[in-house]
């Protein structure tokens, strides 16, 4: 964001990659009016103001392994989409490395990334890939003013010194004949994120105030520990047991719903590719949750415009909707995207229940009405 022209060039593998912001931006653009997004982009994450810039959530909106495969499946996808998509993968790979904390994590998300630092090739490969971030960030430190395509000078020297050292500290670690040799190193306890969350809600409660004494970190925790004490009463029991019930609960489909959900087949054309890969994306986390045979398919038998970015997510372990799931979802969408009238989310669940058998689908759903 603070870069000139917004645009970061990177030799990767040998070839020079090109991350431009506006690819982002497009992508936002492009789904900012739409129902369903392929990106975890907001507004915020997308244009920020000087104080957002330094919230992680919003960085990690960008740097999301939704936003790269958005980026290499969406319908405005390009050359340029993909190589940000590229550098952004690039930069996951490292903070993946960077926050690894558990030796099985690796095997339980599927993804070799997520592994500790061993002596294995995986390790080695890990150690190379710190190696060249560490010559990656030298490169692009800026030499001449004004600087262009490169990092700011104390970024590209954060990213150059932290590599180094932990590439130096993970050897030493691992090949040392001391009693401190270990089988594995997890980069995820060399940090300091636990003080800083600790700090930074002192500070906010504070006033914001980035300069807090020891004063204030003592009143916060005595504020602290009188919400805790004010929070512990007695649990109104009636309160849990009561459901939601409204008079649109249990209201009858209208003239129009009618007729729409008659017209729902033939609108099936109209669903955009961005769209399609969006349902079959929810049907497949549907489908995980509820753990019903009949909601699992496998994605090979859908068209590539279906099943591109779940299977640009996916490291093995995502599922995939059924046919028939799959098609219950499209015409749910469908009806829910151009509502006649208003309706509350449980009337919505019951004539979703319903929709096999207005369609003729042989399948029972065993989904539960919400009860908010």
């Amino acid at each position: 964001m603070t870069e000139k022209s917004q645009i970061i060039k990177v030799n990767h593998h040998s070839v020079t990659c090109t991350a431009r912001w506006s690819d982002l931006c497009n992508l936002f653009d492009h789904e900012e009016c739409s129902l369903l997004k392929l990106s975890a982009h907001t507004k915020q994450s997308v244009r920020p103001s000087n104080i957002e810039k330094q919230k992680v959530s919003l960085a990690l909106n960008v740097f999301s392994e939704k936003t790269s495969a958005a980026l290499k499946t969406s319908s405005i996808n390009n050359e340029s989409s993909h190589q940000t998509a590229v550098f952004i993968d690039e930069v996951l790979k490292l903070r993946k490395i960077f926050n690894c904390k558990t030796p099985g994590s690796c095997h339980r998300l599927r993804d070799p990334d997520r592994a500790p630092i061993d002596l294995t090739e995986t390790g080695t490969r890990q150690i190379e890939t710190l190696s060249v971030w560490a010559d990656i960030a030298t490169s692009l430190e800026p030499t001449f003013s004004p600087c262009m395509f490169c990092f700011t000078k104390n970024t590209a020297r954060a990213i150059t010194w932290t590599c180094k050292c932990l590439v130096e500290l993970a050897k030493y670690f691992l090949t040392t004949s001391t009693v401190f040799r270990h089988q594995y190193v997890a980069l995820g306890f060399f940090q300091q994120d636990d003080i800083e969350k600790h700090f930074a809600h002192s500070r906010m409660s504070a006033g914001i105030n980035y300069y807090i004494t020891a004063e204030d970190v003592a009143n916060t925790h005595a504020i602290d520990t009188a919400k805790l004490l004010s929070e512990c009463g007695e649990i109104d029991v009636s309160a849990l047991e009561s459901l939601h019930q409204c008079y649109l609960c249990e209201k009858c489909l209208t003239d129009e719903e009618i007729l729409t959900l008659d017209e729902l087949p033939n609108k099936i054309c109209e669903l955009s590719g961005d769209e399609r890969m969006s349902l079959f994306h929810i049907g497949g986390y549907v489908a995980s949750k509820e753990k019903d045979e009949c909601l699992i398919g496998q994605s090979h038998d859908f068209p590539l415009d279906v099943q591109a970015f779940t299977e640009s997510l996916s490291p093995g372990g995502l599922t995939s909707s059924s046919h028939k799931f799959y098609q219950l979802i499209v015409y749910f969408y469908l009806f829910f995207s151009n509502p006649t009238e208003p309706s509350c989310r449980r009337w919505f669940m019951n004539i979703f229940n319903d929709f096999p058998s207005i369609y003729h689908i042989d399948m029972v759903l065993k989904l539960q009405p919400c009860d908010e």
